[in-house]
C-alpha cells in the first residue's frame, strides 16, 4: 500500500511546486525559484500532501505582520490584525476528487486555532468555481470582491473561527 500523507514542505519539493503551480497559473500568480523560496521563508506554514515520495498537492500559509507583497494579502491586512492567510492551494489534476484540498485545510484549520480567521481569495472574473464552491463547503463566506488593473477580480473569503 502507498503511503498518503501531509508534511512541511522542503527545498526539494520546489521543482514540482513550480510545475503544479505553472499548470494552474490561470488561478494563480505565476512562480518561480526566487519567489518561491522567498514565500516558502515567511510562511507561517507551507505543505504538501504525498503518495510516497510524489508531491500530489501544495499550500501555502501566510500569517499578518509580513513582506509578503500580493495585492489581495495586503487587503486582508489592511481589515483585520489576526487570520491566517491561505496563499495557494493546488492539488495535481490527477488526483482532484481524492480529498486532497480536505485534507490540507484539516491541517490549516489545526494550525489557525490560535487566531480569529482563516482568509483566502477566488478568482471571481474569470470565475474559478471549483475553488469558490469548494472553499464555502468548507465554511468561507464571500466578503468582498476585489477589482485588480489587470481586469481581474477576486473574491475575498473568511472563515471565522472564534
Amino acid at each position: 500500500m502507498t503511503s498518503r500523507d501531509v508534511r512541511r514542505m522542503e527545498p526539494r519539493d520546489y521543482p514540482t511546486i513550480l510545475e503544479l503551480n505553472a499548470a494552474n497559473v490561470e488561478f494563480l500568480s505565476p512562480l518561480t525559484l526566487d519567489r518561491l523560496t522567498w514565500i516558502h521563508a515567511l510562511a507561517a506554514e507551507s505543505l504538501v500532501g504525498v503518495i510516497g515520495d510524489e508531491v500530489v498537492a501544495y499550500a501555502v500559509i501566510i500569517a499578518p505582520g509580513t513582506a509578503y507583497d500580493s495585492a489581495n494579502y495586503a487587503w486582508f491586512e489592511e481589515r483585520y490584525e489576526d487570520f491566517l492567510y491561505l496563499d495557494r492551494l493546488v492539488v495535481a489534476a490527477p488526483f482532484r476528487g481524492q480529498g486532497w484540498g480536505a485534507l490540507l485545510h484539516q491541517y490549516l484549520a489545526e494550525l489557525a486555532q490560535l487566531h480569529q480567521r482563516v482568509v483566502c481569495e477566488v478568482n471571481h472574473e474569470p470565475p474559478n468555481l471549483v475553488s469558490l464552491n469548494f472553499h464555502q463547503r468548507l465554511g468561507f463566506v464571500v466578503i468582498d470582491y476585489l477589482a485588480h488593473r489587470s481586469g481581474l477580480v477576486t473574491a475575498m473569503l473568511s472563515r471565522e473561527l472564534r
